[in-house]
């Protein structure tokens, strides 16, 4: 959250409203402290924080939203990385949508040689480099909307906490 202050306090003119994009890192199942850090930045703002969930909120002339990326799927899915992050909703949304991609995933991550990390990313990037290359790396988070299975089941998981209501009501601004 160091970044976010670093980030305003450089601004002549800040925004009128700013969207954290967050990891928790937490292990699945664990319980993540990304709310009582967002509530924390906002009340060494001068603002209060919301009494549940990562906002909005209004600070001078910026409102803030945090977008939490995680899902509620099984901890231990094969294809799927552990760790609550973007990464893990997007496999865990492929996965359901192709059942299989996470199986294959997960043979290719295990077998030898072993690559330094077989973290969120390596997961991420996997699916990216077998089924949704033709774009390049930098449309992935994007392509994968394109891909009706997968967009519906991202939608379901994001419907699952506070982030499509975030998302919705800046659509409408």
């Amino acid at each position: 959250m160091r970044s976010v202050e670093a980030y305003l306090e450089k601004r002549a003119d800040p925004p009128d409203h700013l969207v954290l994009n967050l990891d928790s890192d937490a292990d699945s199942g664990a319980p993540s402290a990304v709310t009582e850090v967002f509530g924390s930045l906002v009340r060494s703002k001068g603002g209060v924080a919301p009494a549940a969930g990562l906002g909005p909120v209004q600070l001078g002339r910026t409102g803030f939203s945090a977008v939490l990326w995680e899902c509620d799927d099984p901890p231990e899915v094969p294809g799927v990385p552990s760790k609550q992050t973007l990464e893990r909703l997007v496999t865990s949304a492929i996965r359901a949508a192709f059942p299989s991609r996470g199986s294959a995933v997960d043979r290719w991550l295990r077998d030898q040689p072993l690559g330094p990390s077989t973290g969120p990313k390596a997961h991420g990037y996997s699916y990216l480099a077998k089924w949704y290359s033709e774009h390049g790396s930098a449309d992935f988070f994007e392509g994968v909307w394109r891909d009706a299975a997968v967009a519906s089941e991202l939608e379901s998981r994001l419907r699952t906490g506070d982030a499509w209501g975030i998302v919705e009501a800046l659509a409408r601004r």
